[in-house]
């Protein structure tokens, strides 16, 4: 029961590699206990959804509203997953037993900042581009792919997050924020060893091709990006080159 794992999906942008995703998550080596499916107002009847929860919505509420969605949850631990990601088969594997040794947000791509007034300043990304972490490497935060314990969502919404400045981004960097702030933990990017790529957040060449289309947010949103990062370092953030 302990180890059960729940995977949130959201159909907020491309619908397309949606069922690539779905048989990615049952071919996982931990099974999902569920997979439960955050429907933005799309039309998914071509699509088997066959034992999958379905939460269907006639407006699309962008990248915040899964994290509300986990209160349907029963396990222990919560893995969301966005919609450009298809993740290799022993990703929630690795996660989990990354967490079961140090408590924490375990993500995909992690970026540790050198700078509290310009977050592109010395900025160091972890697997980005191939470029292998053979071991767990601790950032400030991280993108796509989330696992995290159940209980840490119920700090999430504790410091009202400004969704309606910014419906389809910062999801991310609110997560680690609100785990960091009143649970004192921290985000990590677990291993992804050279040899072993069914460990990896990603099928590397379905990353190229899906995150970097033209419905990514960060080609279009670098203002927000840029403007949300100095509001929540001056609320509480702490990034690592502060520790």
């Amino acid at each position: 029961m302990l180890e059960e794992v729940t995977v949130i999906l959201n159909s907020c942008k491309r619908i397309e590699y949606l069922q690539e995703q779905i048989s990615a998550v049952k071919w996982q080596t931990i099974k999902a206990k569920e997979i439960m499916l955050w429907n933005n107002w799309w039309d998914l009847t071509w699509i088997n959804l066959h034992w999958i929860i379905v939460s269907d919505n006639n407006k699309n509420f962008w990248v915040w509203s899964r994290f509300i969605y986990w209160l349907n949850a029963k396990t222990k631990y919560v893995c969301f997953i966005d919609d450009d990601t298809i993740p290799a088969s022993s990703w929630i594997e690795n996660c989990l037993n990354e967490s079961k040794d140090t408590r924490g947000v375990y993500w995909a791509i992690g970026h540790k900042y050198g700078s509290r007034e310009n977050r592109n300043e010395k900025q160091i990304r972890i697997w980005w581009h191939w470029i292998n972490n053979e071991k767990t490497e601790q950032v400030d935060i991280v993108w796509h792919s989330r696992f995290i314990e159940r209980e840490f969502l119920n700090y999430y919404f504790i410091d009202n997050p400004p969704i309606k400045d910014y419906p389809y981004n910062w999801e991310d960097i609110w997560l680690s924020y609100s785990v960091q702030k009143h649970l004192w933990l921290w985000t990590y990017v677990p291993p992804h060893p050279k040899e072993n790529m069914e460990m990896w957040w990603c099928i590397p060449s379905k990353w190229e091709k899906y995150w970097n289309d033209e419905n990514a947010n960060y080609v279009w949103k670098q203002e927000l990006y840029n403007e949300f990062y100095k509001s929540i370092l001056d609320k509480w953030f702490k990034l690592l080159i502060d520790k």
